[in-house]
């Protein structure tokens, strides 16, 4: 299979965490000898940015140069050490387009990152992405999409903390989600729900904030009652066991704990590898 590994460490997504192209730097170099990254060249200046997307002008230029690079080698299969959350948008759509929207779409995070722009309380795009990838965002960045994703094709797993823009939203397009009560002890609700769909090809998302700050700590918004990692580390294995997987991500270490790297990284390997 024709595998693509992206090195993303896009932090504007998250407007003001600009340790997160740090601590994916830090993942990069534990990772680099073990699969073939192509880099994507990403801003390091800081500003004052203001709502309502902060850094658009970075975040426009660095999906371009995603978008193409991507479109250049036209793999089979995207992997992405982030960065940000935002460092969605070209991977995911274009292995939609790929698979003419077969394609499932697990994203592993404790927000839904299903904002708008006017309904961001922050303007922090990170809040934003899969929404985006809907097709209801800036259209500066949709229209750079290669596709655009549908509701049924969500499976929001792990969120305990969204906006009420974001929960009324989830409710009225029937958007699929399981609470990290639900998988502590079972994978079933999961894999029950995924053969549902009868979707081939899985897509995994992985926000390091899906984890318990008790292991994984070292993210911008770390939420209490996530997943131990060693039980993220097993639905892994298994979703790699029973489904095709094609695509995902490690997203949002800031890396100010080091010593949490090293889960961080086998994390990465189990995702990554073949």
């Amino acid at each position: 299979m024709d595998v693509e590994y992206l090195f993303f460490p896009q932090w504007q997504g998250s407007g003001e965490h600009p340790d997160l192209y740090d601590g994916a730097e830090l993942l990069f170099d534990e990772l680099k000898n073990d699969f073939d990254f192509s880099k994507i060249e990403v801003s390091r200046e800081v500003r004052d940015e203001k709502p309502p997307i902060k850094y658009l002008k970075e975040l426009e230029n660095q999906l371009s140069y995603a978008a193409n690079l991507i479109q250049k080698t036209n793999p089979e299969t995207i992997f992405t050490l982030g960065g940000d959350c935002s460092i969605e948008l070209a991977p995911i759509s274009f292995l939609n387009k790929k698979y003419d929207g077969d394609l499932s779409i697990l994203w592993l995070d404790a927000h839904a990152d299903l904002n708008t722009p006017e309904s961001s309380p922050s303007g922090d795009f990170h809040g934003m992405p899969l929404r985006t990838l809907l097709g209801d965002g800036h259209n500066d960045l949709v229209s750079k999409l290669f596709s655009e994703i549908s509701p049924s094709q969500i499976y929001l797993t792990g969120i305990r903390s969204t906006d009420r823009s974001e929960r009324d939203y989830i409710s009225d397009q029937g958007i699929k989600k399981c609470f990290i009560s639900n998988i502590i002890h079972s994978f079933r609700e999961v894999t029950d729900h995924l053969s549902t769909i009868e979707n081939e090809h899985i897509y995994i998302h992985f926000d390091l904030d899906f984890l318990d700050p008790s292991d994984v700590s070292s993210v911008p918004c770390p939420e209490a009652g996530g997943l131990s990692f060693d039980i993220a580390l097993s639905l892994i294995e298994e979703l790699k066991l029973r489904y095709k997987v094609v695509g995902g991500s490690i997203c949002e270490f800031n890396g100010k704990n080091k010593d949490e790297s090293r889960k961080v990284v086998g994390l990465a390997r189990e995702l990554f590898e073949f």
